[in-house]
């Protein structure tokens, strides 16, 4: 049978694409520690979060992974994947944050259970962009946003098709954390319940065709 998109984890392309700062495949990484699978190999601590074979299981109350402080995470223009699977519901948790004080960026969720990226400018915060496909309990689902710094736009994605729901599709200023690591199911003393697939991140803004081939590179997993 031949190999396609459908039936593999990562082409070499993937990989190898300069701008890859972070992935983490937790459906291949057990044990309490382990390094990120791209060419930084950044260490990354878990507390909780069981393993499973399409990725951690999350509980709500402590579960997180912490991811290292390393200047490669700290992108001023990225782009960000996660397949994730609610558990429960999901308000106000967040997926991924690395944010401290007036710098840095989250995602979490709003009211009506949709992604929403919110970004700090190392004065103050907005809340940009949130993408029109809401979560479902139980229910995977690819959320990707990105931030090109040379033109200040911010656009969201879900199960690889842009999907601006709402909120303002720029912001300037962007300043990057310096001081935290990046975690995963975390957002200050909030923790987000659920299944974590994986977690992609580059530093810089992905075009829609590159968003979207991500996303047919990866769902055969989340089904």
């Amino acid at each position: 049978m031949p190999t396609t998109l459908d039936t593999i984890d990562s082409p070499e392309d993937f990989i190898y694409d300069p701008s890859l700062v972070l992935y983490l495949p937790l459906h291949k990484l057990d044990g309490a520690s382990f390094m990120s699978k791209d060419a930084y190999g950044h260490l990354c601590t878990v507390t909780g979060a069981l393993w499973r074979p399409n990725g951690r299981e999350f509980d709500g109350v402590d579960d997180y992974i912490d991811c290292e402080n390393a200047v490669s995470l700290q992108p001023t223009s990225f782009t960000i994947f996660y397949w994730f699977k609610p558990g429960a519901s999901v308000y106000t948790k967040a997926p991924v944050s690395k944010q401290a004080g007036n710098y840095g960026f989250y995602t979490d969720v709003t009211g009506s259970e949709q992604a929403r990226i919110a970004m700090w400018n190392g004065v103050s915060g907005v809340d940009v962009i949130w993408v029109a496909v809401p979560y479902e309990i139980g229910v995977w689902i690819q959320i990707a946003f990105t931030y090109d710094a040379t033109t200040d736009a911010v656009k969201s994605y879900a199960n690889g098709v842009y999907s601006k729901g709402g909120g303002s599709d720029t912001y300037a200023d962007y300043s990057p954390d310096t001081t935290k690591g990046l975690w995963v199911m975390r957002l200050g003393n909030a923790y987000a319940q659920g299944t974590f697939g994986e977690l992609i991140m580059y530093s810089r803004a992905l075009s829609d065709i590159e968003i979207h081939r991500n996303y047919l590179t990866t769902k055969w997993r989340y089904k």
